[in-house]
């Protein structure tokens, strides 16, 4: 007697987007998908809800996510995901009680920082902000390849090899970006 197959499962613990984006691929493989959350609402450590006052969101966890939207994965998918994102991604508080913010945009940025510092933020993140699709493919995507964009990885790697103390004092005299380097090196939200 040959016994019927049994349709084969996937089970995935956690809603966050990493599991999330595996119970996509494995329900698209054609596997019956299960995903298991603890709390009330999918998200995971990337979730948003309003826990103090009414209209005010707060994040639950990590609160940015620049490689999320950039994702080709995320960008492959048939529907529209809300990313919210807030005014300023990133800010770092300094001692006299100003801050430096990071922007959208490069020249908003610069708004916020020491003259002397301006161009050289600009001539740093300038064209890696300006062949970010092109960097995205590269480094987003498998580890072992031959890049797409080997000129545009070149350049990153350049500057992303090195130490956040060591590109500060290289590029920067002012006050204000040392510390924030300092301080972001271990925080993916650099524009």
């Amino acid at each position: 007697m040959v016994r019927p197959k049994k349709p084969e499962t996937a089970t995935v613990i956690g809603s966050g987007p990493n599991g999330l984006s595996a119970a996509i691929v494995l329900a698209s493989a054609g596997l019956a998908t299960t995903v298991f959350e603890r709390n009330p609402q999918i998200g995971g450590a990337c979730s948003t809800a309003d826990t103090t006052l009414p209209n005010f969101h707060q994040d639950l966890g990590s609160s940015v996510y620049p490689m999320g939207v950039a994702s080709p994965f995320f960008r492959s998918l048939p529907i529209d995901i809300p990313w919210i994102e807030p005014t300023a991604p990133c800010a770092h508080p300094l001692d006299d009680g100003t801050a430096v913010l990071l922007e959208h945009s490069i020249e908003s940025t610069v708004a916020t920082l020491d003259a002397c510092d301006a161009s050289s933020y600009r001539s740093l993140i300038g064209p890696l902000a300006s062949a970010f699709r092109q960097l995205s493919e590269d480094i987003l995507g498998p580890v072992r390849h031959i890049p797409i964009h080997p000129l545009v990885l070149a350049h990153f790697g350049s500057s992303a090899l090195r130490s956040a103390v060591s590109l500060a004092r290289s590029h920067f005299s002012g006050n204000e970006l040392k510390p924030c380097l300092r301080a972001w090196r271990l925080t993916p939200c650099f524009p």
